[in-house]
């Protein structure tokens, strides 16, 4: 028997030997995922680690991931080679997450090169719940052109923290401050709170976009809220009274009382016309200044007016805020009565005076008679 022969005998029992023992000598100690909770469609990356617990070197021919719910999107190891005595090997899988919330076990195998395999499920969790964005308060009333706060809670039920929280105000017709805010990371059942302060420029909405990352995935949830309008109960409310409508030389003037019947005071009251109305002196405008709740004050203005027609009568006031607000009432102006009335004024006075002269003529005439 050769010394050739002698040694591929012995090389031949090493490796069956090893194959034999392989599936003791290798153990599978660790697995990560990143993000650790999937949401559908989401990446992940599965990391595994292999150590060899033996006293002797294993050849390991390849190793592969089969993902079952998953899309395995890398590449197999269709060679790894020996892996020695105490030593340990890393192995990286990219995986997309498919199917419904739930636990998937993915099937690590290693292969030997006697067919022997190592067989190990890795157990990866699928959950879609979105970060919640809920309003915390919002202003007791809204007015075009005045600035308001939002508070926002932004909270994260799910079971991993996510990353790049992002908070953006988005809207036409609006101004928002600070046009973004940062949040970071935001570990489970953690919540933060952030507020905006929204000035709208006319009748619009607001969505509060939430962007963030679950691992290496972005998604975002969205909070949207109308912007309306509405009554200001604790505010100033000026209210028009008393109003009267005169006429003198082709110049029209309202006059009347402006009343503050709100819970705030009324600052720099002024008070005008709006067309068809022409503003002229001596009062275009007629400024009242601040009015305190339940106080009141005489205003009047002159404008000029081709045809009969309702006239806007405008109440322009700032709140405690210095937010600019308006106040309307529409008065009725009759232009033709007017008009007839103030020219029949001089014509009955000229009746009156020939009446007057001619009863003069008459006590004269018959006094000389009697002479």
């Amino acid at each position: 028997m050769s010394i050739r022969f002698i040694i591929l005998c012995i090389a031949i029992l090493a490796v069956i030997g090893f194959a034999a023992a392989a599936d003791y000598q290798l153990m599978v100690v660790e697995t990560s995922i990143n993000p650790p909770v999937l949401m559908n469609d989401d990446t992940g990356i599965i990391k595994i680690r292999v150590v060899n617990n033996g006293d002797n070197g294993i050849y390991v021919n390849q190793v592969t991931l089969f993902g079952g719910e998953f899309s395995v999107t890398s590449d197999p190891y269709p060679t790894v080679g020996w892996i020695g005595a105490g030593n340990y090997m890393d192995f990286t899988f990219t995986v997309t997450a498919g199917g419904k919330a739930g636990i998937y076990y993915p099937r690590f195998v290693l292969e030997f090169t006697d067919g022997t395999t190592l067989r190990y499920a890795i157990p990866v969790q699928v959950d879609n719940t979105d970060l919640t964005v809920a309003l915390v308060e919002q202003p007791d009333y809204v007015a075009i052109g005045k600035t308001t706060e939002y508070r926002l809670l932004i909270a994260n039920p799910r079971p991993n923290a996510v990353d790049s929280v992002l908070v953006i105000p988005e809207g036409t017709g609006l101004e928002a401050t600070p046009s973004r805010q940062f949040i970071g990371n935001l570990g489970s059942n953690e919540e933060v709170e952030v507020s905006f302060n929204i000035t709208p420029e006319r009748i619009t909405q607001v969505k509060f976009r939430v962007e963030y990352k679950n691992g290496i995935n972005p998604h975002d949830s969205v909070l949207t809220l109308p912007i309306l309008p509405t009554e200001n109960k604790k505010g100033a409310n000026p209210l028009i009274s008393n109003v009267q409508v005169s006429q003198e030389g082709g110049v029209y003037r309202i006059s009347g009382d402006v009343s503050n019947a709100g819970l705030r005071s009324a600052k720099s009251v002024v008070i005008r016309t709006e067309a068809p109305a022409i503003p002229v002196d001596p009062f275009k405008i007629y400024v009242v200044g601040s009015l305190e709740p339940d106080d009141f004050s005489s205003f009047e203005v002159s404008f000029k007016l081709p045809s009969s027609s309702r006239v806007p009568l405008i109440v322009d006031y700032k709140d405690d805020d210095g937010n600019h607000l308006i106040s309307q009432t529409e008065v009725d102006v009759d232009v033709s009565p007017l008009s007839d009335q103030t020219t029949s004024l001089p014509m009955i006075g000229t009746i009156l005076v020939w009446l007057l002269v001619l009863v003069i003529a008459v006590a004269i005439i018959y006094s000389w008679r009697k002479r």
